[in-house]
């Protein structure tokens, strides 16, 4: 069982990613990456997405739910205390 499938249904992430992403007006060339290559790899994002719903009852191969779910809280909690640090 894939870790991600769990965040993307608890967070609720496919449709609210699918639709922002359908109206984002200008994607940009960046280091990391060029605007074509962003827009050539968001169908396989937006596939990756898509799942059976009884794969969301097979066991993590790694960690619990509630593992990924406190990783991801704290990650997004300390990425805005240190964007706040910076902001000062």
């Amino acid at each position: 069982m894939s870790i991600h499938l769990y965040y993307i249904q608890y967070y609720g992430l496919k449709n609210d990613l699918s639709r922002r992403l359908s109206k984002f007006p200008t994607i940009l060339d960046l280091e990391e990456g060029q605007s074509e290559e962003v827009k050539n790899f968001l169908p396989f994002l937006l596939n990756e997405m898509e799942y059976d719903k009884e794969v969301l009852n097979e066991k993590l191969d790694v960690f619990t739910f509630n593992q990924i779910i406190g990783y991801i809280e704290t990650s997004v909690n300390m990425g805005l205390l240190n964007i706040k640090l910076l902001s000062r």
